[in-house]
């Protein structure tokens, strides 16, 4: 598990979030620096992306985040907002992963000013082999 421990403004399309603070890695298979997480073990593998951003009144903020296995998207999580609320999203992907392949988060849409929020927990990147082979 890794999480953002900073506020991302305004990120371009095609940034890849890094998420800079490892929270357990057993494997040493996640790159703090790059923001990839390379698979050691091919298998099964479960992978959950955690993402906030606020909203703000008549703004029509859109932020979205595609969930990448070596350049294929495989999940995402949207945060549109025209309105004050805070916005958190999940998505929770099984995949057959083989060795090598690179498990990233790429910024894929935004409009207006966007903000990818990093306190706390909010924004997180986490996963887990399920069944090796």
């Amino acid at each position: 598990m890794a999480r953002l421990s900073y506020n991302i403004e305004n990120p371009s399309t095609g940034h890849i979030v890094i998420f800079d603070q490892e929270i357990l890695d057993t494997s040493n298979s996640y790159n703090p620096h790059i923001g990839v997480f390379r698979v050691p073990v091919s298998g099964v593998y479960c992978i959950s992306l955690t993402a906030a951003s606020q909203g703000e009144p008549g703004n029509g903020r859109v932020l979205h985040l595609h969930l990448k296995r070596d350049g294929t998207s495989v999940g995402y999580v949207f945060l549109d907002s025209d309105d004050l609320h805070w916005l958190r999203r999940n998505e929770i992907v099984i995949l057959h992963l083989n060795v090598g392949d690179n498990v990233y988060v790429q910024v894929d849409i935004v409009h207006n000013h966007c903000t990818l929020n990093g306190d706390g927990l909010n924004t997180h990147l986490q996963g887990f082999l399920i069944f090796p082979y």
